[in-house]
């Protein structure tokens, strides 16, 4: 499996593969993230706090995944995304740029979020959704951040890293 990213911007080839990914696809104009499924023919990723607009988005095949807001993902809205084949993804560009008093808390959220995916035995995907050059991380230090997130008592989870 190619390790792959989603970053705010467009990102060149040859800087794609100085951070070892075989992709890193672009919001602008590769995938569209919203808070609603609009319907276009582009793949779209809904992401929002309402578990309402998730568990209808997961639904519709346009839809490739949701990214659930908040400190308290929505089980019935991983539940749906997981029965219809949707990705869970888990952005971690703002864990890198907080201080250490909010890392703690947004650490906690993305692994509540990604436990409660493994649970549910849905897909579960890290990304950057970096807005610049600058918060780019590479295939490296998305793997790291990811051992950190999913390691429970010593034993580090697999995080699917593929958009379908």
């Amino acid at each position: 499996m190619k390790p792959f990213d989603i970053a705010a911007f467009e990102v060149g080839a040859d800087l794609q593969k100085r951070l070892g990914f075989a992709r890193i696809y672009s919001t602008a104009k590769d995938i569209s993230i919203s808070q609603r499924s609009s319907g276009a023919h582009m793949p779209t990723i809904v992401s929002s706090m309402d578990p309402g607009a998730l568990i209808t988005a997961a639904r519709e095949p346009e839809v490739i995944g949701i990214m659930p807001q908040g400190p308290e993902p929505s089980r019935k809205a991983i539940e749906k995304a997981a029965e219809y084949g949707k990705t869970i993804f888990i952005p971690v560009g703002g864990f890198t740029e907080t201080g250490t008093a909010q890392r703690q808390l947004i650490l906690r959220s993305m692994r509540k979020t990604f436990f409660a995916a493994h649970s549910l035995k849905a897909r579960a995907c890290i990304i950057s959704l970096a807005a610049s050059k600058n918060q780019l991380l590479s295939a490296g230090q998305l793997k790291g951040i990811a051992n950190l997130i999913s390691t429970q008592q010593g034993r580090p989870a697999i995080l699917e890293n593929r958009i379908t």
